[in-house]
């Protein structure tokens, strides 16, 4: 079974509802790709974000839908929207 959200979403709208819950809320800077890959190049250069390469780039422009149909109807699957609040994106005081 697929269980895909409530919603479609293209990778940027699920970015900016993120970062509109936050507060205060942070804007959403989109940049070029070649801008984007150069400064990971750099980066991996001096050996940080190893794992953020072409591959995460490229999985942030797929088409990741899927249908749920089938679980719905099998057994009441009935997903939310998706509708962050900041509260979901804070750190425990113990983790710092």
């Amino acid at each position: 079974y697929d269980l895909s959200g409530g919603e479609t979403l293209r990778y940027d709208e699920m970015v900016q509802r993120t970062l509109r819950c936050l507060t205060p809320p942070v804007p959403l800077l989109q940049v070029p790709r070649a801008m984007v890959r150069g400064a990971l190049a750099l980066a991996a250069l001096r050996g940080g974000f190893a794992d953020a390469g072409a591959g995460t780039l490229a999985r942030m422009q797929q088409d990741l839908i899927f249908d749920h149909a089938p679980a719905a109807r099998d057994f009441g699957y009935a997903p939310r929207p998706f509708e962050p609040s900041a509260g979901m994106f804070r750190v425990p005081a113990s983790a710092t």
